[in-house]
């Protein structure tokens, strides 16, 4: 009796190690297979990405990796819309997307008038410029054209740039007495960077300057010449 109990005692760990060996899965690789090993060509993507949302134009499209799959990153828009799109580079399978809405044209037009306190907008045409769709408008003003680019999704403005004289023609001090004050705040060094600009309905110039090792970002007064705000960069 005691020889058989041991005969099944071996048959029954034979049996747990055969299931225990069937049951056993390879690990997953960390980066999964294609379904093809082609990858497709950015022409076609923008075709499939504009299809996909029944027409539009292509503003955006890049290749990148994410959590180990090769994407195209698409940003179409189409009407007063602008998608977002994933999709995969080797299918064209929309993987995610999202959609925002667009401001109409006089909103733009607005926009950037309000920028400058007033003046007419001469030309705008749409673009992708400071990573999103945007507007390049030209604003005619105290006749002086002023470039600055108004954002599609929400009407705020990037890369304002404002002409040579403007200072000038809006009854401001020159570029050379901001520069004074900002060196005289932060007790000399020399002027790297000076743009004029209007914020909140205020003339100023950004300068910045480097002085004993250390980035100083002023903010002057366009009309008084006036320290407004300065920031330390190290």
């Amino acid at each position: 009796m005691k020889q058989m109990t041991k005969k099944r005692m071996i048959g029954t760990c034979a049996l747990a190690l055969a299931l225990t060996a069937a049951l056993v899965v390879p690990a997953t690789p960390a980066i999964a297979a294609p379904s093809s090993t082609k990858v497709i060509s950015t022409t076609a993507m923008k075709k499939i990405a504009v299809k996909k949302v029944g027409g539009g134009k292509v503003y955006s499209i890049k290749r990148a990796y994410d959590d180990g799959r090769l994407e195209y990153d698409v940003v179409v828009a189409r009407g007063y819309k602008k998608y977002e799109m994933e999709f995969d580079a080797y299918s064209g399978r929309l993987i995610d997307y999202d959609v925002d809405r667009l401001i109409y044209r006089t909103a733009v037009k607005r926009a950037a008038v309000a920028k400058l306190g007033g003046g007419k907008v001469t030309k705008y045409t749409p673009t992708f410029a400071y990573g999103d769709v945007s507007w390049k408008t030209y604003v005619s003003y105290n006749g002086k054209t002023y470039l600055m680019y108004v954002q599609a999704d929400g009407g705020g403005i990037d890369g304002f740039k404002a002409p040579a004289g403007a200072s000038k023609a809006n009854g401001l001090v020159s570029p050379n007495t901001a520069k004074k004050a900002a060196l005289s705040a932060v007790g000399g060094g020399s002027v790297t960077k000076t743009v004029l600009d209007r914020d909140d309905g205020r003339w100023e110039y950004e300068i910045t300057v480097r002085h004993n090792y250390h980035n100083y970002d002023l903010t002057i007064d366009a009309k008084t010449a006036r320290l407004l705000d300065r920031d330390i960069d190290d």
